[in-house]
């Protein structure tokens, strides 16, 4: 993912370890982690990235073939 302390969906072991290190971080490098997270989801999960999908499937369920 290119996030530090990212850790797979239900692996909860991988999840504590990275709580328990996030939280021993200093104020300033929280920040950053925080800076870093929000960058990362705004590249994968942004408007611009989700919407042709919105597109292909609003086509798909009215029987159209997307553009």
């Amino acid at each position: 993912s290119g996030v530090p302390g990212f850790v797979p969906p239900g692996d909860v072991e991988a999840f504590s370890r990275a709580l328990m290190e996030v939280m021993g971080l200093a104020a300033e490098a929280r920040r950053e982690r925080g800076e870093q997270g929000r960058k990362a989801a705004i590249e994968l999960f942004g408007i611009a990235q989700v919407m042709p999908g919105w597109y292909d499937a609003y086509d798909a369920a009215l029987g159209r073939e997307a553009p």
